[in-house]
C-alpha cells in the first residue's frame, strides 16, 4: 500500500509540474506578444505580473497541493486494490469472519490459509501499477503546444524574448534592448544650475542603432519632448541641452539598424518600430550663485584733488578719469568657493569671506568685465551681467574770467 500511495503521489506531482509549465509558458508566450506589439507601459507589466503569479499559484494549488494527497487517500488505495487484485476483498471477509467464529484448531488453520492467500496475492502487486501514465501523457500533451512554442520563439527571437522577461520581472523599468542594443548613459542622474547646459552621452554595443533621441519630461509636459541625438564617435552619440530651468526625466531611445538582429528585427519591422529604451534617469535643478549687492569706491589720481567716491549700492558700470583705482566690493547669494573679474583677455581673481568678495583694478581704456562667481557645490552663475568700463578724458583746466565781465581802462 505504501509503494501505491508514493505511485500515485509520484503521478501527480508530475503531472502537476507539466501542468504548470504548460501555463507558464502559455502566459509568457502571451505577455512576449503583447510586449512586442505594443510595448508594454509599466502598469501593464505590473497587471500582467500580478495576473500570472495568481494563475500559477492557483495551478500550483489545484495540481500539487491540494490534490496529491487525495490522491492516495485510504479510500483510493482499497478501490484500487480491490480493481487490481482478483478476490482480495473475499478471501479476506472470509478470514475475518472465520475469525470471529473460530472454535477448533481446524478454523485457525483455514483463518490462516485465508491471510497468507491475502499476502502472497499482495505480495505479487507491486504498487507502481497505480502509476497515472495516461493522465501525465494527457497533460504532457496539453502542455506541449506553450512549450513548443516558447521553445521555437527562444531560438528565433532570444533577445526580444530576454527583454520581454526582464521587463516582466521589473514591471517599473523603462529599459528595452531592442535589436540586441545596450546602451551606457552619462552623467546618468544629475544635478544642474538653473539656465546652464545639460550634456548628455551615449555608448552603445551589442548591435547598431539606425538614429539615437533623447526623450525629455517635465512636470508640465503632456508628452516627452524628444531631441536627436548627433554622432560623436564610433558607437557613440551626444546631446546638449541647453537654458535648463526645471526639474525632468530624461531616457534614451535608439532605433535598431535596419537587418540588425536577423529575425528578430524582421518581425520587429512587421509588426511597428520598437526601439531600444534606457532606464530613466532624474535630473534636478539647483539655483546658481547670483550677485546680491554691489559697492564700489574710487580713488581718484591725486593731482585731480578730488576726494574718494563711494557709491553704494553700485550699477558695476565704472565712469573715471584715467589712473583712478577702483575698490569693488560685493555679496553673493550663496557661499563662494572662487570668484573672478573677467575682463575679455584677462581675468582677475577675487579674495573671498564667505559671501563676499573684494577687487580691485585700475582705470586704463574702455571696455567692460564680468564678475564670475562659483559657489560650493561648483555651479556657477551662467549669465554674468556684462559691466562697462568707461575711462574719462583728463581735459586741461578750463578757466573762466568771472570778473570783471567786461574790457576795462586803466588810467595811466
Amino acid at each position: 500500500m505504501r509503494t501505491t500511495r508514493v505511485a500515485w503521489r509520484l503521478s501527480g506531482a508530475l503531472a502537476g509540474v507539466v501542468s504548470m509549465g504548460g501555463v507558464l509558458a502559455a502566459f509568457l508566450l502571451i505577455v512576449f506578444l503583447l510586449d512586442v506589439l505594443f510595448v508594454l507601459s509599466p502598469w501593464a507589466r505590473w497587471a500582467c505580473l500580478t495576473a500570472g503569479l495568481a494563475t500559477t499559484s492557483y495551478v500550483a494549488w489545484r495540481h500539487l497541493l491540494s490534490s496529491v494527497p487525495l490522491f492516495a487517500s485510504d479510500e483510493r488505495v482499497a478501490a484500487h486494490l480491490e480493481a487490481h487484485v482478483p478476490d482480495l476483498d473475499n478471501a479476506a471477509i472470509n478470514a475475518v469472519q472465520l475469525a470471529k467464529n473460530v472454535s477448533d484448531g481446524e478454523s485457525l488453520d483455514l483463518v490462516a490459509q485465508y491471510l497468507s492467500s491475502v499476502a502472497q496475492r499482495l505480495r505479487r502487486h507491486s504498487g507502481w501499477e497505480a502509476f497515472d501514465t495516461a493522465g501525465l501523457w494527457s497533460g504532457a500533451k496539453r502542455a506541449f503546444g506553450p512549450l513548443a512554442a516558447m521553445a521555437v520563439c527562444a531560438g528565433l527571437f532570444p533577445e526580444p524574448l530576454a527583454d520581454s522577461m526582464n521587463r516582466l520581472l521589473h514591471p517599473s523599468t523603462t529599459t528595452s534592448r531592442a535589436g540586441g542594443i545596450r546602451m551606457e548613459v552619462s552623467p546618468g542622474d544629475a544635478v544642474v544650475v538653473v539656465g546652464g547646459t545639460f550634456d548628455v552621452h551615449v555608448s552603445i554595443e551589442g548591435g547598431e542603432a539606425e538614429s539615437l533621441a533623447l526623450e525629455r519630461e517635465e512636470a508640465s509636459s503632456v508628452t516627452p519632448l524628444e531631441q536627436p541625438m548627433r554622432p560623436a564617435g564610433e558607437g557613440r552619440y551626444a546631446a546638449t541641452l541647453h537654458d535648463v530651468q526645471a526639474p525632468f526625466n530624461y531616457r534614451i531611445a535608439a532605433v535598431p539598424a535596419k537587418g540588425s538582429s536577423g529575425h528578430v528585427h524582421g518581425l520587429l519591422r512587421r509588426v511597428g518600430e520598437r526601439r531600444a529604451m534606457s532606464k530613466t534617469y532624474h535630473v534636478r535643478t539647483a539655483p546658481p550663485p547670483e550677485v546680491e549687492t554691489l559697492a564700489l569706491r574710487y580713488a581718484y589720481p591725486a593731482y585731480t584733488g578730488l576726494a574718494d567716491k563711494i557709491e553704494d549700492p553700485s550699477s558695476g558700470d565704472v565712469r573715471a578719469v584715467v589712473g583712478t583705482e577702483v575698490a569693488l566690493e560685493g555679496t553673493s547669494t550663496k557661499p563662494l568657493a572662487r570668484a573672478d573679474l573677467d575682463f575679455g583677455d584677462t581675468t582677475q581673481g577675487a579674495a573671498l569671506s564667505a559671501r563676499t568678495f573684494r577687487a580691485g583694478f585700475t582705470v586704463r581704456e574702455p571696455g567692460v568685465y564680468r564678475i564670475c562667481l562659483e559657489d560650493e557645490a561648483g555651479f556657477t552663475n551662467v549669465k554674468p551681467i556684462t559691466h562697462a568700463i568707461v575711462p574719462l578724458p583728463d581735459r586741461p583746466p578750463k578757466v573762466t574770467l568771472i570778473s570783471p565781465d567786461e574790457d576795462v581802462t586803466i588810467p595811466a
